[in-house]
């Protein structure tokens, strides 16, 4: 008897345990390792609505994790868009354009980031968040159907509403929600809300292009250093960490959708245009700029740290910063090349000179991407190659590699 009641009170205490935990667990929306591992990723119609789960803490070992479907098909959207820009500044070129060009991008790339980040810090895959995500889907598409048309500026600047809006509620709701990531979401919302405010003004100055411009351009400002702000405003307990392989995964997904503009305009199909020739060379021209893009490509994963522990977000705080807004920097200049490759492309079928402004847009946007792609370097290993433990030969050839890479 004694035996069979000691056994019902461990029972009775294990469901008051359990009870406990789950309970603590819909307010603070923190789950175990154990949890998240049985819990599938992926946005599943599993449920109507459901609490955002975070999903990862400071204290957890967070299994790897790459891009999801839903994500990849965000990208889709973004490689349109970065077609239509690269369109925008091809036709009539001139480098008064650059400054209008890289604005473009960085309104795509901006909202991108967030989307990423709430992605890679957020388990939520409810029929609502679907939802949500198709009418942030919808406004990105907007944007890309209407980007660089002077007439259809209010057009684009809509669907930024539409698409910054969806990103506003998905924060807001998982700052009502969820008690741990509260204070870093509510951050982001009052983020959102000023973008939104600036989107709403430039509503009412689609006829003055340069006020919008300046608009569009503090939309920017305003969006790009929003983490900066929580870990400026936040201690550390409340701030939500970064899933650091899945944001890797995507930053480098993101690059080579940028360079698939390049690989684009280096095979276009240019068979149904006038006196168009097969000649020995438009296939060196082709070649060259395949190769081009596929150095690019090389150089920049193999700059990416062999080990986990070398990624710079992994260093410091710094550390990422820099090596984010350098990712930042990079993707424009990439696309720049895409372009400088499309005015090869075309000299060569049409069998005219390239203009000057054409050879130095080529020029310095490879020269750039070059000297970002060696600060991404720089993120990682500065300050542990050439090691102090390295020999002496080592280190020459270290100090060599980096040289030569500089120059």
């Amino acid at each position: 008897m004694a035996s069979l009641d000691s056994k019902q009170r461990n029972l009775s205490e294990n469901t008051t345990i359990e009870s406990s935990l789950s309970e603590a667990v819909r307010f603070t929306g923190v789950h175990s390792a154990e949890q998240k591992r049985k819990r599938p990723f992926g946005l599943a119609l599993r449920r109507l609505y459901r609490t955002p789960r975070t999903a990862v803490d400071w204290d957890d070992e967070y299994e790897e994790r790459t891009s999801e479907w839903f994500e990849l098909f965000v990208d889709l959207i973004m490689v349109i868009a970065f077609s239509r820009i690269a369109d925008f500044l091809a036709d009539e070129y001139s480098p008064d354009k650059i400054s209008l060009f890289i604005l473009f991008f960085t309104l795509f790339q901006s909202s991108w980031t967030l989307y990423m980040v709430y992605c890679t810090r957020l388990y939520d895959n409810s029929f609502v968040h679907t939802i949500y995500l198709i009418v942030f889907l919808l406004g990105m598409a907007g944007m890309a159907i209407h980007v660089g048309n002077a007439d259809l500026s209010i057009n684009f600047t809509v669907a930024m509403i539409v698409q910054r809006t969806s990103l506003c509620v998905m924060y807001f709701l998982t700052a009502c929600q969820n008690r741990r990531a509260k204070s870093h979401a509510m951050i982001i919302t009052y983020v959102m809300l000023c973008s939104l405010v600036l989107l709403l003004v430039a509503t009412v100055y689609t006829a003055n292009t340069t006020i919008l411009h300046i608009l569009w351009a503090l939309v920017v400002v305003v969006e790009m250093p929003f983490d900066i702000y929580a870990y400026a405003a936040l201690p550390r307990s409340k701030l939500l960490p970064l899933n650091i392989d899945h944001v890797t995964d995507r930053q480098n997904g993101f690059i080579l959708a940028v360079l698939g503009e390049s690989v684009v305009s280096a095979l276009q199909d240019y068979s149904g245009q006038h006196d168009f020739d097969r000649n020995a060379m438009f296939y060196l021209a082709m070649m060259l700029a395949l190769l081009l893009s596929f150095s690019i490509a090389l150089l920049f994963y193999h700059v990416q740290p062999t080990t986990k522990d070398q990624h710079a977000f992994r260093q410091s705080v710094g550390r990422g910063f820099f090596h984010y807004f350098v990712i930042i920097c990079l993707g424009p200049s990439l696309l720049m090349a895409g372009v400088a490759i499309m005015f090869v492309t075309r000299a060569t079928v049409y069998h005219h000179e390239m203009k000057l402004a054409e050879v130095t847009l080529l020029f310095a946007s490879v020269g750039v991407s070059l000297i970002l792609i060696f600060l991404v370097r720089v993120s990682h290993y500065a300050g542990h190659h050439p090691s102090p433990d390295d020999p002496e030969d080592v280190k020459r050839v270290k100090w060599a590699w980096w040289a030569v890479f500089t120059v």
